[in-house]
């Protein structure tokens, strides 16, 4: 599996194992941290010994749901707006 855009690794833990109990084996057999945010589409190592939620991970397949947490939310109105970008003038 790859990261994907605005995943974190509790994400990404969260989406190949159903279980958010497995962020320290595949933090440790990264050798990174738990609050480590992996570059979108890289691949890290997801130790074959971990114990996945096969009905969560049934429940996110069913719903074509895919966790994403890193980009916080959106804000909008005019005081968020750039000219030239979003905020035009027609």
């Amino acid at each position: 599996m790859q990261i994907q855009s605005n995943q974190t690794l509790l994400d990404f833990t969260l989406n190949c194992s159903g279980s958010i109990e497995n962020i320290w084996a595949i933090a440790q057999a990264n050798n990174i941290s738990i609050s480590s945010m992996p570059g979108t589409g890289s691949s890290p190592i997801v130790p074959a010994n971990i114990i996945s939620s096969i009905n969560t991970l049934h429940y996110f397949s069913q719903n074509n749901i895919c966790i994403g947490t890193r980009g916080g939310l959106l804000q909008k109105g005019i005081g968020y707006w750039h000219i030239g970008s979003d905020f035009i003038i027609s």
